[in-house]
């Protein structure tokens, strides 16, 4: 694989916006998220000076990484720094130091300007983020927090809780639902599992190939729940040969049920399971199912207040550890 490393132009826009689209999904801010291909091109390209400057990886046509910075012109040290503001690699290209390779031409740019510093910030879970700073010899700071004043324009202040509306997801939706999919999850089971077992899950569990195909297949369903632009919350159903174990025709599995835990509380599950059994009822099932986890008495509880009932176990592996999953059931009239 022939990877070129070089200052981005004006005809990459359209991929580095792309690409600063795919981390702010994996970073999980997607939501607040405003840039457009005609900004990036703006911003970067033809304001002079740029608001800007880019690294690129390209790889034949496409561009496999991007690297963003600025300049802060004056620091204590009387001597510009750079602020890093975004590092990404695109997944089909991870693997080939390419990372590494942005990172260096980066220091070589700094070196030229006379820079004292380079900066930039990782988010605390990003633990393979972490691991790959200090690889480089980045030394985290610990004598400084990061504070920021969010501004809010009129009208956003209201308190009262805004509508949640259920949508069914499609293939455009694949990043968006990685990132809901990995993040409730890990809230829900981190505390519980050992890291390398819910890493390896999280992995192979949410992987773009595997989401893909979910989404491909005609006999699973997905659904948001999404207050404004915000996804707080997702549902999976299966019905046919694509239940997991029951394979009952006349049967539908509610696989997946999770919500962001900041809006635990807040009626998103109830609304998510009502879409469910709307969808069991069209198509005509007598009855629905899932497995829940023996251990996670919030979910059981749940379950049983709209009525349904154990009727089995199954195994569930989660890494190297096996756990036992209750399978309840509700007959629907």
């Amino acid at each position: 694989m022939n990877i070129t490393i070089r200052k981005a132009a004006e005809k990459d826009s359209e991929q580095i916006w792309s690409l600063m689209k795919e981390l702010a999904v994996f970073e999980k801010y997607i939501n607040s998220f405003a840039i457009t291909a005609e900004i990036v091109k703006e911003s970067g390209f033809r304001k002079d000076p740029p608001d800007f400057y880019c690294i690129v990886a390209q790889c034949d046509e496409k561009i496999a990484g991007i690297l963003v910075y600025y300049f802060l012109p004056f620091t204590a040290q009387n001597r510009p720094a750079i602020y890093m503001k975004e590092l990404y690699v695109a997944e089909d290209f991870r693997g080939q130091r390419i990372g590494e390779k942005l990172m260096d031409e980066l220091k070589e740019e700094a070196i030229k300007k006379n820079c004292g510093q380079i900066k930039w910030t990782v988010a605390p879970w990003n633990e393979g983020g972490r691991n790959f700073y200090e690889r480089l010899g980045a030394i985290e700071n610990q004598e400084w927090l990061n504070y920021e004043w969010n501004l809010k324009t009129n009208g956003e202040n209201s308190s009262k809780m805004k509508p949640i509306t259920i949508i069914k997801v499609t293939i455009a939706d694949l990043y968006e639902l990685q990132r809901i999919g990995r993040e409730t999850f890990q809230e829900t089971f981190a505390d519980s599992n050992s890291e390398e077992n819910m890493k390896s899950y999280l992995e192979e569990g949410f992987s773009i190939k595997k989401l893909t195909a979910e989404l491909q297949n005609e006999n699973s369903e997905f659904y948001f729940a999404r207050i404004d632009n915000e996804v707080v919350g997702y549902l999976k159903i299966n019905f046919g040969e694509s239940q997991t174990e029951l394979k009952d025709s006349t049967s539908l599995e509610i696989e997946r049920i999770y919500v962001s835990k900041e809006f635990h509380g807040k009626s998103v599950g109830q609304l998510l399971y009502d879409k469910a059994i709307e969808a069991a009822r069209q198509k005509g099932s007598e009855y629905v199912w899932l497995g829940v986890w023996e251990e996670n008495l919030r979910a059981i509880r749940f379950y049983e207040k709209n009525g349904f009932a154990a009727f089995d176990a199954h195994i569930f592996k989660l890494g190297d550890d096996q756990q036992t999953d209750i399978m309840m059931k509700l007959k629907l009239d």
